[in-house]
């Protein structure tokens, strides 16, 4: 029956990224875990991922590929072309989500969910209004966008108590992490342009990283203080499955070699592994989950069927990701099965296998990654130091030795899986794109990679 099913919280900050210099994962993950909500409620148990990878650096084409379970151009999808605090009428095609696919909150209406998203300031959440029952948006400036946490927390409590006769997915979305479009941030941390001179002084890193961290421990107090709002029904309490995580990353300040061309301090339009890495982890009643970190590389495609399990539904035909409570075990290092993260953005492919990560770049300006040239591109593609980029994230975190001379055999291994996933499970639909569409994509006025 439906009511017996578990009620489900997904909630989601854009910026918010997981690597051993920042350690903003384990500082926003601290008050939800050790905090108030776990204290209130039934004891909870928490499934953290250490290598959990997001399937774009746009918060839009990310977001839209977690709720379909999909890589982005199997979606198809694509991002805005504006810079974010900008409004736009001439936004392309893809910028909705297909009403002919299903969703993870379309998938669970159909089992007797009620569904809400409660979002701010994150550009195109209106376009998700027909995936849910309700959408409530607070706050949508898109500049100086800290999130007002109290008007969140009124909007999703109230929705929450509203009915809880029936099981419920909660969604709740903000950009507080994202520097890029906070602007207050980035002038008091120094993320400016970058400046090229030999005499440039570059932020000092370790003061961005401590005021970066300062902030993802706040927001992570600010959604504790939420989930704890939706304690309190009139009924007795159903149980409930949360799933926290960080939309994309961003970069801070780091610099990776140059050929890769960041264009500010903290810009997060690139394929590097801060700008996709996040923090992802899965909290449960206590002995219906073990409690423990899972070190291989997941994706947030994995979200979609991991909560349709959890609620006893059926994932949709079509859809990527597998269930992150039953993951098999991993094969040895460089064995077929090799877990990997796929990722996309305007001309640029990645993919992370192992301990590296593997990227190239077509040099196709202003390009939208659905565009079929790109996979021309990358199956024609020969490895090269000037458009492709093989890292070793153990050794060198900061991607700054292209290793793809020295060693030319890994990276056309790196390569041939990344477009085996291109032309496979994140290829678009057969007659999704026809010429009229890709006419229209590469007409659509972009600044940046989208």
């Amino acid at each position: 029956m439906a009511e017996d099913r578990p009620d489900l919280v997904l909630l989601g900050v854009a910026g918010l990224r997981s690597d051993p210099g920042a350690r903003a994962d384990a500082a926003f993950l601290a008050p939800l875990l050790d905090g108030p909500p776990a204290a209130s409620g039934p004891p909870v148990a928490a499934l953290r991922f250490s290598r959990a990878y997001a399937q774009s650096p746009a918060t839009f084409v990310s977001l839209a590929s977690l709720m379909g379970g999909r890589y982005p151009s199997a979606l198809p999808i694509c991002g805005f072309p504006s810079e974010p605090w900008e409004a736009t009428t001439e936004a392309p095609w893809c910028t909705s989500f297909p009403s002919t696919t299903p969703s993870l909150p379309t998938v669970l209406r159909a089992y007797g969910y009620r569904t809400a998203l409660v979002v701010s300031e994150i550009q195109g959440a209106d376009r998700f209004a027909a995936q849910f029952d309700e959408l409530i948006i607070v706050g949508e400036r898109f500049q100086s966008s800290a999130a007002d946490w109290g008007a969140l927390e009124t909007a999703a409590g109230g929705w929450w108590r509203a009915d809880p006769s029936r099981p419920r997915l909660l969604v709740v979305l903000t950009s507080d992490l994202n520097v890029r479009t906070r602007p207050e941030l980035r002038a008091a941390w120094g993320l400016t342009d970058l400046d090229t001179g030999p005499d440039a002084a570059p932020p000092a890193l370790d003061t961005i990283l401590a005021g970066y961290r300062a902030e993802a421990a706040a927001v992570g107090q600010r959604a504790a203080d939420l989930l704890g709002r939706l304690d309190g029904d009139s009924r007795p309490p159903r149980p409930r499955w949360t799933a926290l995580m960080g939309l994309h990353g961003i970069n801070l300040g780091e610099t990776p070699e140059r050929t890769q061309a960041l264009r500010d301090r903290s810009w997060s339009d690139i394929l590097i592994d801060r700008t996709l890495h996040v923090p992802l982890a899965v909290l449960g009643p206590q002995g219906a989950l073990q409690a423990r970190t899972e070190d291989q590389i997941v994706e947030l495609v994995d979200v979609l069927p991991t909560l349709l399990a959890i609620a006893g539904a059926v994932p949709p035909a079509g859809a990527s990701g597998q269930d992150l409570r039953r993951l098999p075990p991993p094969p040895p290092p460089g064995s077929p099965g090799e877990p990997t993260a796929y990722a996309e953005l305007g001309d640029m492919l990645s993919l992370r296998r192992g301990q590296r990560m593997w990227s190239i770049r077509a040099f196709h300006f202003n390009r939208s990654a659905l565009d079929p040239e790109l996979t021309d591109f990358a199956v024609a593609y020969q490895p090269s130091p000037r458009t492709g980029w093989l890292h070793d994230l153990a050794a060198d975190p900061f991607q700054q030795n292209n290793l793809v001379q020295r060693d030319p055999a890994g990276a056309a291994a790196m390569h041939a899986a990344m477009v085996a996933l291109r032309t496979g499970p994140a290829a678009p639909p057969a007659g999704a794109l026809d010429a009229r569409k890709i006419w229209a994509l590469r007409m659509a006025p972009a600044d940046g990679y989208w």
